[in-house]
This record gives C-alpha cells, sequence and structure tokens, in this order.
C-alpha cells in the first residue's frame, strides 16, 4: 500500500521530537531495506563471518569506483588512518601536517601511530587546509601531511601533491567525510582518495556511504603495502598462516555483514549525492538575501555535501538563529564547538607562538542546518522560511497555483524542452546514436550514460520470433547504458518456442536472466513478479516486439537525477500535434485532435480528471525506490496506466520523451480496434477500488 513518504514534514511532532532533524537514518534504511536484509541474509546463510568473499567483493567494488589498486577494509576510519600511517612508515616523533578545525579522529590516529599533530589554520572561503600555512609549518622533523577533505569538499590535490614533492612528504588522503566528491587534474575528474600515497575512509552511520556501525577502509596502489595492510589488520597474520603473527599489530577488520550493507549503498551512491547537492542548491537559493555564508565550493572540486555547514555573521546572531530554530522544532548542530588545538588533550602539541584565527572565527560562527538524502523540499522550505523571518528578509514567494487562464503562458520552457526532445527523437531516427549523459563532461561516445543500475524487463506471450532481435539490441543498449545491468524475460504463458529461446540466451549471456509464469496471468502480473526479482536503481519495461531504438534509452538516461520516471511517446504527425501541443499549453486543440484520435484516452481522461497516453507508451523506466511504494493490483494491461496514475499521486517527477517508431520486427500486432474496451473496464474497477478505499 502506497504511503506517505518518510522524509515528508509533518505539520507537528510528539513533545520533545523535532519536526525537522539536522540527519535521520530511518528514511535511508526504509529506503533500501530489501536490499540490505537480502545481503544480511546472504552473509548470514555462508556461515563466513569474518574477512571471507564479501569483504573482498565490497573492497573491490569500492577500489574500482576510487580508481585506486588495493581497497583493505578495517575496523574503523580511526584505524584506517592509523595503518595507513603506520604502513607509510611513520615513526615515533614525525610530525603530520593536519588542519585545526577538523574531528577529533584526525589528532588522534596521529597520535596513536606515533607522530606528533602539526596543526594549521584553515581558509576562510573553504574551511580546508590552507596550505600556504602548511608550508611554512614544516620543520625538520615534518614527514607527513594528512589531506583531510571536509564536509564533502575535496582539497586542491594537485596544489597538496606540489606542496609535498617540494617538502618530500607522504600524502594520506582522509576521505571520511568525501565519499563520491572528486576534483579536477586537467581534463579529468579524480575522485577523492585517488591522489594520495594512501586513503582512509571511515563508514560510520552517517557518513554519505555509511554501514550500520564502525567500518573502514584504506586505499593505495602500492602491492607490497596492500599485502603488509592485509596483516595489520589482522594480528600480523599471513594468508595460508592462520596461526603465527610476523609482525606485531592488533586486529581491525571489516565485518562482512558491514561490507554488505555498504555494497548494497555503494550502488545507490551517485544518486545519494545528486539529491544533496539538489537540497544545497535549493538552500542557496532560498537563503540568499540573508547574512548566512555557504562552504565556497571552487572551480574545479565537486563537493558530496556530507554536512551542510554555513557561517552565520558573529557568534551573537549564530547563538540566537540556534534558540530560533530550535523553538520551531528544527535541529542544527555546530561544526565544530572547538577547533583541535583547544582540547586538553592535543595543546601540548601546540607551540607558544602558533596563532589559528580562521579556526576560532569558524567555531564561533558556524552552524550545520539539515541535510541528508531523502530531506523533502518541504523540510528545505520550512527551514530557509524561519531562517529568512529570523533575518527580517522578505516573506519568499510561494509556488502558486496555475489559474487556468494563464496555463498557456505558464508553461514555456516545457515547451521549449519538448522541442529539444523531439530534436534528439530525430537525431535517434537518423542512427546518430547520442553519448553520455552531458553531465559526465569526461565521457567519451560509447561511454556509459549513467553510473545507476538497469534493468530491462521485458514480458514475454507468443514472441519467439521477435525475442532475439530484441534482446540483441537490449544488450547492445546495456552495453552503453550502464556498467550494472541486466534483462529479466517474463515468459507469460507462451504457448510457442518463447521460453525456449529466451533459456537458450541466458544460457549464452549471463545478464540475462528468465521468469516462467505456467499460464498466462497478464501483463500486470508478469511485471510486479518482475519488480520483486530484481534490486536495480531503475526498470524498465517495454515490449518484446520492440518497434524502436533503444538508443532512446540513453536519452532517457539523462533524467535520471532529475526525475523519478521517464517513459517513451510515440511521435507521429498525429502525436507531433496532440502531446506537443499540450505541453505547449494548447488544451483547446489537444482535446479536438485527441477526441479524434484517442477517443478512448478522452473516456479515461473523464473518469480520472487527468490526461495519460498509455497504449502508446514505448517504453517505461522507474525509480525503484519509488516504485516499492505503490499499491500496484493490476494484472492486465491497465498496468501501464494504473503504474502512471499511482506515481502521480505519489508526487513523482514524471518525464515523457518523444519516440519515432519503425516497423515491427516480425509477427502481427495483437492490439485490436477493440483493444481498448478491456482495459476501459479495468480502468472502471479501479477507480472504484480507489472510491472504497477510507
Amino acid at each position: 500500500m502506497m504511503t506517505t513518504p518518510p522524509s515528508s514534514v509533518p505539520p507537528s511532532a510528539p513533545l520533545g521530537e523535532p519536526r525537522v532533524r539536522r540527519h535521520d537514518l530511518q528514511p535511508q534504511h526504509r529506503r533500501f531495506a530489501a536490499e540490505i536484509e537480502a545481503a544480511c541474509r546472504r552473509v548470514l546463510e555462508s556461515g563466513r563471518y569474518t574477512l571471507g568473499d564479501e569483504v573482498a567483493a565490497f573492497e573491490g567494488a569500492f577500489a574500482e569506483a576510487t580508481t585506486r589498486r588495493h581497497a583493505v577494509g578495517v575496523g574503523s576510519g580511526t584505524d584506517a588512518l592509523v595503518l595507513a600511517m603506520r604502513v607509510a612508515g611513520l615513526e615515533p616523533g614525525d610530525e603530520v601536517l593536519a588542519p585545526t578545525y577538523a574531528p577529533t579522529p584526525v589528532a588522534a590516529a596521529i597520535v596513536a601511530a606515533g607522530g606528533q599533530p602539526a596543526l594549521v589554520d584553515v581558509r576562510r572561503d573553504t574551511f580546508l587546509l590552507d596550505l600556504e600555512r602548511a608550508a611554512e609549518r614544516v620543520g625538520p622533523r615534518t614527514r607527513f601531511l594528512l589531506a583531510v577533505h571536509l564536509f564533502g569538499l575535496p582539497l586542491d590535490m594537485a596544489a597538496v601533491r606540489q606542496l609535498a614533492e617540494t617538502h618530500d612528504l607522504v600524502v594520506v588522503e582522509d576521505g571520511s567525510q568525501a565519499h563520491g566528491a572528486s576534483w579536477r587534474d586537467g581534463a579529468h575528474w579524480r575522485p577523492a582518495g585517488a591522489s594520495g600515497d594512501l586513503a582512509a575512509f571511515s563508514f560510520y552511520p552517517t557518513k554519505n556511504l555509511g554501514a550500520a556501525g564502525d567500518a573502514g577502509i584504506i586505499l593505495l596502489d602500492d602491492d607490497v603495502r596492500a599485502q603488509r595492510l592485509r596483516g595489520l589488520r589482522n594480528y600480523g597474520k599471513r594468508d595460508g598462516d592462520p596461526f603465527t603473527s610476523y609482525e606485531a599489530a592488533a586486529v581491525s577488520r571489516l565485518d562482512p555483514l558491514q561490507a554488505a550493507i555498504l555494497g548494497v549503498k555503494l550502488q545507490h551512491l551517485d544518486r545519494m549525492n545528486a539529491e544533496r547537492r539538489a537540497l544545497v542548491e535549493s538552500y542557496r537559493e532560498q537563503l540568499a538575501e540573508t547574512s548566512i555564508v555557504f562552504q565556497a565550493e571552487p572551480d574545479g572540486r565537486r563537493s558530496a555535501h556530507h554536512v551542510l555547514v554555513t557561517s552565520a555573521p558573529d557568534p551573537t546572531t549564530r547563538d540566537a538563529l540556534v534558540k530560533h530554530l530550535d523553538a520551531r522544532g528544527i535541529q542544527t548542530h555546530v561544526y565544530y564547538p572547538t577547533s583541535l588545538h583547544e582540547m586538553p588533550a592535543w595543546r601540548p602539541f601546540v607551540g607558544a607562538d602558533d596563532r589559528f584565527p580562521v579556526a576560532e572565527e569558524l567555531s564561533r560562527h558556524a552552524l550545520a542546518l539539515p541535510l541528508y538524502p531523502e530531506l523533502s523540499a518541504d523540510a528545505v522550505e520550512l527551514v530557509t522560511d524561519e531562517i529568512r523571518a529570523f533575518f527580517g528578509c522578505s516573506a519568499r514567494a510561494k509556488r502558486a497555483e496555475v489559474e487556468p487562464g494563464a496555463k498557456a503562458s505558464a508553461r514555456p520552457d516545457l515547451a521549449a524542452e519538448a522541442a529539444r526532445d523531439v530534436e534528439a527523437a530525430d537525431r535517434v531516427a537518423a542512427g546518430e546514436l547520442p553519448i553520455a549523459a552531458e553531465r559526465h563532461t569526461d565521457a567519451e561516445p560509447g561511454a556509459h550514460a549513467t553510473r545507476q543500475s538497469v534493468c530491462i524487463i521485458v514480458p514475454v506471450y507468443n514472441e519467439e520470433e521477435n525475442l532475439p532481435t530484441t534482446l540483441d539490441a537490449a544488450l547492445a543498449a546495456l552495453d552503453t547504458l550502464t556498467p550494472d545491468g541486466e534483462i529479466l524475460i517474463v515468459n507469460s504463458g507462451s504457448t510457442d518456442r518463447s521460453l525456449a529461446v529466451s533459456r537458450e540466451w541466458a544460457a549464452r549471456y549471463p545478464r540475462i536472466r528468465v521468469l516462467h509464469q505456467e499460464t498466462r496471468e497478464g501483463m500486470g502480473s508478469a511485471l510486479r513478479a518482475a519488480y520483486a526479482a530484481t534490486s536495480k536503481d531503475w526498470i524498465c519495461h517495454l515490449e518484446a516486439d520492440m518497434p524502436f531504438d533503444l538508443a532512446y534509452l540513453r536519452v532517457a538516461a539523462r533524467y535520471f537525477d532529475d526525475y523519478d520516471f521517464v517513459s517513451g511517446y510515440r511521435l507521429s504527425s498525429e502525436t507531433n500535434e496532440i502531446m506537443w501541443r499540450y505541453a505547449s499549453g494548447d488544451y483547446l486543440e489537444t482535446l479536438v485532435r485527441g477526441t479524434f484520435h484517442y477517443g478512448y484516452k478522452i473516456f479515461l481522461n473523464l473518469l480520472f480528471n487527468i490526461y495519460v497516453n498509455d497504449i502508446n507508451y514505448s517504453f517505461k523506466l522507474a525509480r525503484r525506490s519509488l516504485l516499492d511504494t505503490l499499491d500496484l493490483r493490476t494484472d492486465g494491461w491497465f498496468i501501464d496506466t494504473e503504474l502512471v496514475f499511482e506515481l502521480i499521486k505519489a508526487d513523482a517527477r514524471i518525464k515523457v520523451i518523444p519516440v519515432r517508431y519503425r516497423e515491427r520486427a516480425a509477427g502481427e500486432s495483437t492490439v485490436s480496434f477493440f483493444s481498448p474496451i478491456p482495459i476501459a473496464w479495468e480502468a472502471i474497477k479501479y477507480r472504484l477500488r480507489r472510491w472504497r478505499r477510507p
């Protein structure tokens, strides 16, 4: 049954409960619960509860995501820093350059590894280590530089490497707050963690990539150091000799259950970071008139937006704003109330002449606002409205309802977008395969259009002639669409050789799977079975006869970050006049032409008070996380329309792109003049079922 999204803002909250939390882990768990539970069950059923294949699989996936040769999983991010410095040759008394405006584990790890923190002030704009001051702080005992990426923003690693080469320093990146962040190195973007001699990451639960407890990892390219690290995390033992310690060491292993959970979330990291970015952009826009200052994001660096730390004009204003928001049920947090040089534990490492004016100012001015991927736009609006009110800004214009008489002039952007989409359809029809989505600026023609995973569902009933052509095209599409894709054939009671053909292809290609239903249970039943059998980010279903070029899926992938549902629409001379006149606001013309050419759709329009063209949708791409919340019950062809209706009720972001059809691959169409009759009957039953609900 469809439920209210967990990130919605309640009008009021129980006594003591905030209306908007600064961070909330529960919505994310609900979002990925099915995948996480399946992964944990896999570990428990394996009987291997330390290290093993699950840990190795995640290490390999994270190394690939960060372009490193090796990844060694350990028990925490702090252990990752300690072991990284130890294996890189840190000797007792060696100084390690590090920012003073940083979390406690930075200094704690340096001391635990035997080094001495050489604390340095930070920049006022980025809140990151001031490299000019770091260069001034280098002394005869300085051996390491701890490059701490803070609040999601990476350091300028080109400048870091230059400083390290000048002073012969070992660079250890601390990427614990920068999972998925990147920086531009010439013509290429490099992920955080890819540039230091070693890099350490924490997977503490609140991180962008968070476990269900403590976990960490070390990244590097050196084979010898990687082998030594695998021993240091396990009592100094070596592979093949489980009883002998060859080096004095304790134990710090990445737990297989945590590795399994992290493996699930890693597949969704890019999307979650995109959601964070969209929220931060909304904050920036809505607070532009206030005195709030945001962490700068210089050109050539992409923040992962781990924490939204802002700076108030002065301490008095900051403290008053905290009280104002708290009184209205909005949680905030101060990062960091005390810099490292001010803490009793690390004062012995601070010289009498050391000064840290910027860090001390930030500690008195900084304020973290609510931010996590599942935070709703309504919650952001509530927070920003209260901040604007605090600063005495004029009320921000709300999203107003468009008056009926103003519809034509209210949608010029949609009309322009429609025209661009028609142009894209013409390019595909002409054989000009689109390159990867524009946001991947380094992509070459033929590169993947998205890093999100995709399952292409092919429901089949007596399609043995069409299947080879369709499957061949689908495999080719997956090669350029995503690095993580599969094809799921659902054979629904076919009486020809469709099942045999499907199994033959599945035997040859590991990315193809087959579900078999003994009897023809209907399109809706087939699709729901497929939904339950896959865990990919996006689910695409299409017709087995596929009268269009699957290159259109690459066009659709451009909208994955901004929409929840992307569908193809059959573009012909008539639909061009109907759908795209509708998009530009010409509703009278839409009604006249639609009455003649799509009569039964007008019937559905009257029944539901909504315009939707379901029969001519050529493919449907739905975001899995939203699809799981919908209550789809139809067994027959009306499933297409029911899906769209339910998505609209869930306030899903829907995008329709035009598709030019070609001749059918083989066989005859099963759609006849009378086809709308059973669909219309299913529509009536659907509407009656909705009326009966409380």
